[in-house]
């Protein structure tokens, strides 16, 4: 059963022309999904959105999330916002763009990778 979830999403950016208009009603309708089909107490459930889903915020969050993870425990982390990729030397990155800054997949990889049977969900 999954313990703790956060969840980002990002409707508004700093610049219009990226604004969104769904992305805080997905991370709504998810929460009401982990609570109401999984049980997760709401407490559990962090949510960022718009100008609280910085880089340093989810990092932050992320690493709460993480913290003290033990085997068999299972968190999710679900975003939804836009997402890019470009080359980096000889390599593709690919990013969620938070607010003010990219997070790039190998940081969140890395962040993650260490969570011993950690159940990892992604949105859009």
């Amino acid at each position: 059963m999954v313990q703790r979830a956060l969840l980002v999403g990002i409707d508004q950016y700093p610049d219009p022309r990226n604004n969104l208009n769904s992305c805080i009603a997905d991370t709504l309708a998810f929460r009401d999904i982990l609570v109401t089909a999984y049980g997760v107490s709401q407490g559990d459930i962090t949510v960022l959105h718009n100008q609280a889903a910085t880089l340093d915020n989810v990092r932050t969050a992320l690493d709460s999330l993480l913290n003290g993870l033990r085997d068999g425990e299972k968190v999710v982390y679900f975003e939804s916002s836009h997402g890019y990729r470009y080359p980096k030397g000889d390599t593709m990155v690919e990013v969620l763009c938070l607010y003010d800054a990219f997070l790039e997949d190998t940081e969140l990889v890395s962040r993650s990778q260490a969570a011993p049977g950690a159940l990892c969900i992604s949105g859009r």
